[in-house]
């Protein structure tokens, strides 16, 4: 199988993901109307269209600009097969690679550590084949235990040493994001609706699990080629700035 029925695969089965999200919105009335109705099925397209294209149970989740898929016990693997046009794979195996040490120096400590390679993603049912993919490989981590963080919970929660150190990190996520821009124009996916921002409910710390970046303009390497509808610069740290300002008051 070649690399553009793959990213056609992915593209299909992610769109439903974000149709079903509640989260989401498609950024005018009559779609979001039509969303709304989308919703009200008693059934998830998303879970069904994982189960025709994809036949490996070891698929955990299509949900944004990669595939991800078990790796044993202790990893994931996160197929990218959004990749843009025109490049071939080992030039794009060196742009992800180079976003995502950038990401993962500057955010140390709260972007999870991820490696970058080609691997061959054998996980299509029949008639699809396997194919070739810039991957990224990283710890797997419990969700169940690393939910979203929810700003508003966190402020109304009373003084504990969770939320001492949550704000901690949001302090430390604001600073890091302002160092990835600074040292090379990129900001991390921090969106709420994006869900990469992760609370572990034992010890109030901060997981961003998607590495890669936002360019200055809204656009990214992998994914839609045209700008985000959450402006980085503006929308998607608003939220932690005033969380650290009603936290300090």
């Amino acid at each position: 199988m070649n690399r553009f029925i793959a990213k056609g695969v992915h593209e299909v089965v992610n769109s439903t993901f974000w149709a079903e999200n509640p989260d989401w919105s498609a950024g005018n009335a009559v779609s979001d109307m039509a969303l709304k109705a989308f919703r009200l099925l008693p059934f998830s397209v998303h879970e069904a269209q994982k189960k025709m294209f994809f036949s490996t149970p070891d698929v955990l989740a299509v949900s944004g600009e990669t595939v991800v898929v078990a790796h044993g016990a202790d990893e994931v693997d996160k197929f990218m097969f959004r990749y843009p046009l025109g490049l071939s794979l080992e030039t794009f195996r060196y742009y992800a690679e180079q976003e995502v040490r950038a990401v993962t120096s500057c955010l140390a400590g709260i972007a999870l550590q991820t490696t970058v390679g080609i691997e061959r993603a054998d996980i299509f049912r029949f008639p699809l084949s396997a194919v070739d993919a810039v991957t990224q490989t990283q710890p797997r981590l419990d969700l169940a235990l690393n939910p979203p963080l929810d700003l508003i919970q966190v402020q109304d929660e009373s003084d504990s040493p969770l939320r001492d150190r949550t704000a901690r990190d949001v302090e430390l996520l604001l600073e890091k994001a302002q160092d990835l821009f600074d040292q090379h124009a990129f900001y991390p996916d921090i969106a709420s609706n994006s869900r990469n921002v992760r609370r572990n409910v034992q010890d109030g710390s901060l997981t961003l699990i998607d590495v890669m970046p936002f360019y200055a303009d809204g656009t990214r390497l992998i994914g839609d080629k045209s700008p985000s509808k959450v402006p980085p610069a503006l929308r998607q740290l608003k939220p932690y700035e005033d969380f650290i300002g009603e936290f300090g008051a």
